[in-house]
């Protein structure tokens, strides 16, 4: 879809699929005369986003923007700016991106939960999770330890050998200081099969028992029941080579702190991107020791993890539900119209 202007208050919609051809819906935004085109690549099923590229690579804008959907560079010419933010893709990384930097002074991943969800603002069921504070609860076992629920990405090609291994290694440490840590692992399909693929994994670090600590969730019906499934756990560890996205907007919304290490490249910043802009940089880990440092601290210290909740919940949301910094859509677009401005 392209937006055209048609004066200075009002712009109509050319739906580009029904164009026909690649070259057809290229020469109608050319001919429409189009400044500035925006690509969602990333937000496309696959046979549209190839087909995004294509548009791209005949030039129809005199301006052309990655934002949001492709999280890093596109090595294409034909693409000019790429939406950023200083944490995301900060200056001194300038040199691995074939496009320049369009810098906005907010994060770059804007989330319009606020606005799409305003009920999860003031459903009891969340707002009593969110209140309870740290949910690292005794196990009622013998011998009184704890239980902590911990979640990962859900999508499986993010989880590479060494998080995995510095995942288990985690539970190995905090059985022995009496809590029992459980990896959750939320699924959009149900698949039994990748749980044991995993515990077969684990032999590769050197750790056994691992299977009744690896939980494979059901999906959850409604997008309450998964955020009420988010604010339930005690912490969420991100992958580090490829990050949450989606999921990540979502635990931060639910309340739930997100330990996030960032590496180089941009699809790998941008947890670490959120969590800056919403003055959390106490769960920015410096590499994977200080990621599993933090994490043992938070899940063997109930008092710290509740702290770091509750400063979750304060930069998130203001007094009255709303979104603040990363659910702020307004002071994106703002942010968004004074970088193309410039």
């Amino acid at each position: 879809t392209a937006i055209v202007p048609c004066n200075r208050t009002h712009h109509r919609f050319v739906l580009l699929p029904q164009l026909g051809s690649s070259w057809d819906a290229a020469r109608v935004i050319n001919g429409e005369r189009i400044d500035i085109l925006i690509d969602l690549l990333g937000h496309l099923p696959v046979p549209e986003a190839r087909r995004a590229r294509e548009v791209v690579a005949f030039a129809p804008s005199s301006t052309v923007i990655n934002a949001e959907g492709f999280h890093g560079t596109t090595g294409d010419d034909n693409v000019h700016y790429n939406l950023v933010d200083r944490h995301v893709a900060p200056p001194e990384l300038r040199s691995l991106y074939s496009e320049s930097f369009l810098m906005i002074s907010t994060s770059f991943h804007v989330n319009s939960h606020a606005a799409n969800f305003p009920h999860l603002a003031t459903d009891g069921a969340l707002l009593d999770c969110r209140a309870r504070g740290s949910p690292v609860e005794r196990s009622g076992a013998a011998g009184g330890g704890r239980r902590a629920d911990v979640g990962v990405p859900h999508e499986y090609f993010k989880i590479d050998p060494p998080i995995l291994c510095c995942w288990l290694g985690l539970i190995a440490r905090m059985r022995t200081k009496g809590v029992e840590v459980s990896l959750n692992f939320q699924q959009k399909v149900h698949h039994e099969e990748a749980i044991e693929n995993l515990v077969s994994s684990a032999g590769l670090c050197g750790l056994r028992g691992m299977r009744d600590s690896l939980r494979l969730l059901e999906p959850q019906p409604t997008q309450l029941d998964y955020l009420k499934l988010l604010c339930s756990m005690s912490l969420m560890l991100d992958t580090p080579s490829f990050n949450a996205h989606t999921t990540a907007v979502d635990a931060l919304w639910a309340g739930l702190p997100l330990l996030a290490v960032p590496q180089i490249r941009m699809a790998s910043r941008v947890t670490a991107s959120m969590l800056l802009w919403s003055n959390m940089s106490v769960l920015v880990a410096r590499d994977l020791v200080d990621y599993s440092r933090t994490a043992e601290k938070l899940l063997g210290y109930p008092d710290k993890l509740a702290w770091v909740r509750q400063s979750l919940k304060d930069q998130t949301r203001d007094g009255e539900g709303r979104g603040r910094r990363l659910f702020n859509v307004s002071e994106w677009v703002t942010s968004l119209e004074t970088g193309l401005l410039m």
